[in-house]
């Protein structure tokens, strides 16, 4: 999959001067590719509308593991990232949640390890599951197959934009 930063089609953003203004590729080329770089200083970004990709499924899913199993998780993540396909997003978070009385009883003991997916493949995320619980037993999580937003949000969900609340062109 590519990164989502390929995917943007514009900015809504407020410049050093004060100004609103929208940018793409056709209207100011160079800060539109400045800011999908992420580097500088050139604006405040306030929204960004993204194209949506054609597929009508994915595989989506996150895996929580008990601190003391961090180290045996990360090889086993690191082991199956170094051949996972390009239709694989993943990441390896270390969290600290807050603690709260009503959260799992290993999730209330502090850190914890998460895995997060999304796939093109059903067998993909069967893959990275059987590796991870190979090193370790999650506390909580799972895989699951999910529509897309746009199937689920309909035709014209590839037209709509997620606007912050702030700005300048979203409703209030």
């Amino acid at each position: 999959m590519a990164s989502a930063v390929n995917h943007v089609r514009s900015f809504d953003v407020v410049c050093a001067d004060g100004s609103f203004r929208r940018v793409d590729h056709a209207r100011e080329p160079a800060l539109f590719d400045a800011l999908r770089g992420g580097g500088g200083t050139s604006a405040v970004v306030t929204a960004v509308e993204f194209g949506l990709l054609p597929y009508s499924q994915v595989t989506v899913g996150s895996l929580r593991f008990e601190a003391e199993d961090v180290f045996a998780v990360l090889r086993g993540w690191r082991d199956w990232c170094s051949s996972a396909p390009n239709t694989v997003s993943s990441t390896f978070r270390i969290l600290r949640p807050p603690l709260r009385p009503d959260a799992p009883e290993p999730l209330r003991a502090g850190h914890t390890a998460s895995v997060d997916f999304v796939s093109l493949s059903a067998r993909d995320a069967a893959t990275l599951d059987a590796h991870l619980r190979y090193a370790a037993r999650p506390v909580s999580g799972g895989f699951r197959a999910v529509a897309s937003a746009e199937r689920s949000r309909g035709p014209d969900a590839r037209d709509r934009r997620l606007d912050h609340p702030r700005s300048p062109r979203s409703p209030r």
